[in-house]
């Protein structure tokens, strides 16, 4: 009897959760480059979903639907999900407003949903590059004002 109530309905103890890992934390890239934003979980595999969010965990969700991202936006497939516990995203060409915090939000059926630590994005304008004198850095930017 009291091992039936340490039994999840779906016969998977309830007291296994799982665990959303995003690596690595920090991310910079040019604009109009592409980056993978790593995302896996540990726990049971499973029928589930995974979303993210930009800048503050419950926030609008960055999909390939969302007019900043439309195009940009390659997902974990299904399977990769359910077999390589994978939740990736792909953003492809950067632009420089794409800058910030993205979270990771993976739920499973059955357990409640848990969200990663965040990967923080800084995508830097093409054109600027810096250059070591002296022990000082010093801007060498050459972007043409509009």
């Amino acid at each position: 009897m009291l091992v039936m109530l340490a039994v999840s309905r779906i016969g998977v103890p309830a007291d296994y959760s799982i665990r959303v890992i995003q690596t690595p934390p920090f991310i910079s890239a040019t604009e109009g480059q592409s980056v993978i934003l790593n995302c896996t979980y540990e726990g049971p595999s499973g029928v589930g979903v995974f979303k993210w969010f930009k800048n503050t965990e419950d926030g609008a969700e960055v999909t390939d639907q969302a007019v900043e991202y439309s195009g940009r936006i390659t997902r974990a497939s299904a399977d990769d999900f359910k077999g390589k516990r994978d939740a990736s995203i792909n953003i492809t060409d950067l632009r420089h407003y794409d800058s910030g915090i993205y979270y990771c939000k993976v739920e499973l059926m059955g357990f409640q949903e848990k969200q990663g630590q965040g990967t923080t994005l800084n995508v830097v304008l093409r054109g600027l590059q810096f250059q070591r004198r002296n022990d000082w850095i010093f801007d060498a930017i050459s972007l043409a004002r509009k």
